[in-house]
């Protein structure tokens, strides 16, 4: 938005998976493999860029994660349920948050990965209860660099 605005951008905005995706190119040679299943609970947001999702795949697969088939993933993702939360739909959003978690579960998830902070916040300890650790892209990316969880 901010070319609308005349504001200049000095440099050209790239989605965090392109950036991840090619910075594990680089540094390919310190990837250690984590041989986990990993559930992506694909964004709102990511649903409407949907060449995202080749970049997921790739991550997974340069950093050595199975993303497990799983009925609500991809096409069939479930939203968090923060805007059913939001709507005060309180029956809504406990159904779609059953059925996801149910099938990360069922999938043998280790982890669950977000893009969205507002997904983690909304579905970060109901993942966790499940125990299924709730992680952000970017730092699953720094575990399989050896690096662990920042600030944490």
């Amino acid at each position: 938005l901010a070319p609308a605005f005349g504001i200049p951008v000095p440099f050209k905005p790239i989605h965090i998976f392109d950036y991840l995706d090619k910075r594990l190119d680089d540094l390919k040679g310190q990837i250690k493999p984590l041989g986990q299943k990993v559930a992506y609970q694909r964004s709102c947001s990511n649903r409407l860029v949907p060449e995202t999702q080749p970049w997921v795949d790739e991550i997974f697969r340069k950093i050595g994660a199975e993303r497990p088939e799983r009925k609500y993933d991809r096409e069939n993702a479930l939203c968090c349920g923060a805007v059913f939360q939001a709507q005060q739909r309180d029956d809504l959003a406990d159904d779609v948050q059953k059925r996801n978690l149910d099938d990360m579960a069922a999938a043998g998830a280790k982890y669950c990965v977000f893009s969205c902070p507002a997904c983690l916040f909304t579905l970060g300890e109901s993942v966790l209860k499940r125990g299924i650790m709730p992680i952000l892209m970017n730092d699953l990316c720094q575990i399989a660099l050896g690096e662990g969880m920042k600030g944490g």
